[in-house]
């Protein structure tokens, strides 16, 4: 008897899947055990300012933010920005904030006040006098569709009437998933 290469191929292939499928399953007990993790890992849904970052399932900016500028991970946010997002409706979500309040902004204008607003209501207030980084983190019951809202005056703002207040890194809502 004489087989082609290919057709010895297909042959090995059909009794590999045939005996692969079988003896692996002949020993596990049904139904299969609960499965756990054995490290906390967070679910996420995340707006990264980085360029060449696809907008993620859930999360879109609806307002004020100036486009990716190649080569850096952060964008301008001017004076009212919004965002929303698209969570499973769960109580244990926190609101993740990373920005950056910009030295040459701080030298023009002075302080800013940074003003969070969760589905319309005020969450967060802070007051940003030091040039660097801002990261921001706490627990909100948001709803299946939050909008988040951000609010920061004294701007610095350029000939067009643009409004440059903070750079953003990322925004988003996270969860702790045991």
């Amino acid at each position: 008897m004489c087989f082609s290469p290919q057709a010895l191929a297909i042959c090995v292939f059909a009794v590999t899947i045939a005996c692969g499928t079988t003896g692996c399953t002949a020993d596990l007990p049904l139904p299969l055990p609960e499965q756990h993790a054995r490290h906390p890992y967070f679910a996420r849904v995340w707006l990264d300012m980085a360029p060449g970052m696809p907008a993620p399932w859930g999360a879109a900016i609806k307002e004020g933010v100036d486009k990716a500028l190649p080569n850096l991970d952060w964008s301008w946010v001017h004076n009212k920005a919004a965002f929303s997002f698209q969570l499973e409706d769960r109580p244990d979500w926190y609101l993740d904030l990373h920005l950056t309040a910009v030295d040459y902004v701080l030298k023009e204008v002075g302080p800013q006040s940074l003003t969070i607003l969760l589905n319309g209501k005020e969450i967060s207030k802070k007051t940003l006098d030091k040039k660097g980084a801002v990261f921001l983190h706490f627990p909100v019951s948001a709803g299946p569709k939050p909008e988040v809202a951000l609010n920061i005056a004294p701007c610095e703002v350029n000939a067009e009437g643009t409004h440059f207040c903070v750079l953003l890194h990322s925004i988003g809502f996270s969860r702790e998933i045991k």
